[in-house]
C-alpha cells in the first residue's frame, strides 16, 4: 500500500478520484465529498466508459483534459520501460554469446547496432 498525503482546508469537503493501472487494465477509486483525514483506498477494475464518465463528474473540462493526458503519457512511459528492458536483455545477451560469434575477414560487423543488418556479406554475385 501506498500513502499520499496532502493538506486539505477542514472547512471545505473534497471528491477524492484515483485511478492506477496494472497492465493495460483500468482501476478506479472514487469518494465524493470527503473531509480532511485518513481513508483506506481499495481500487477495483474498470472499463473506459466508466473511467470517463467519473472523470467528467469530477472536475472542469480543463482539468479533465490534463489528467487524460498524464494518463496517456503514463501509458507511454509503461510502454517505452517494458521497450527499455527488452532491449537491455538484447543487449545482455549479445555480450555473452559474441564471444562464440566467429566472423570471416571479408565481413563487416558493427558494433553500433545489434540486429540482422549488422552483419554485411561478401556480394556472392560477384564471384561468379
Amino acid at each position: 500500500g501506498g500513502k499520499f498525503s496532502e493538506n486539505l482546508n477542514g472547512l471545505m469537503t473534497y471528491d477524492l478520484v484515483c485511478i492506477g493501472y496494472k497492465g493495460k487494465q483500468a482501476l478506479l477509486y472514487s469518494k465524493k465529498e470527503i473531509n480532511p483525514g485518513t481513508y483506506s483506498v481499495e481500487l477495483i477494475q474498470t472499463d473506459q466508459r466508466q473511467l470517463d464518465r467519473e472523470l467528467k463528474r469530477s472536475g472542469p473540462s480543463s482539468q479533465i483534459r490534463g489528467i487524460r493526458k498524464e494518463i496517456e503519457f503514463m501509458k507511454y512511459e509503461i510502454k517505452d520501460r517494458i521497450r527499455q528492458q527488452k532491449n537491455e536483455s538484447i543487449y545482455q545477451l549479445w555480450h555473452r554469446i559474441e564471444p562464440f560469434i566467429v566472423c570471416g575477414q571479408d565481413m563487416n560487423v558493427s558494433n553500433d547496432y545489434i540486429g540482422p543488418e549488422s552483419i554485411t556479406a561478401p556480394d556472392s554475385t560477384a564471384a561468379q
